[in-house]
């Protein structure tokens, strides 16, 4: 059944954030906040670092496991094991 309007949390399965100018605020205040709300996967994306992080499995308000990849990497979905997304595609 599809349903209209706007999504629960038991609707999101993860985010991205692409972060210019906001990473420590990405990383300090948002990451933390879907943590807590329980979702299941969150990525960073660090433009100016060039680096694409997952985080999953969220307990207490912060992510157990952190992955990250650099220009020449992948990284696939916790979630969505179907996606896998080479960083050097973001930062092209």
């Amino acid at each position: 059944m599809v349903r209209l309007g706007v999504p629960s949390i038991e609707d999101i399965l993860l985010v991205v954030e692409i972060a210019d100018s906001t990473i420590d605020t990405d990383r300090k205040v948002k990451l933390p906040m879907y943590a807590a709300a329980g979702i299941p996967e969150a990525w960073l994306v660090d433009r100016k670092a060039q680096v694409s992080e997952r985080h999953a499995d969220p307990v207490d308000g912060s992510y157990r496991q952190v992955a990250a990849a650099h220009r020449n990497q992948a990284l696939t979905s916790t979630v969505l094991p179907q996606l896998t997304i080479r960083a050097s595609l973001i930062f092209e």
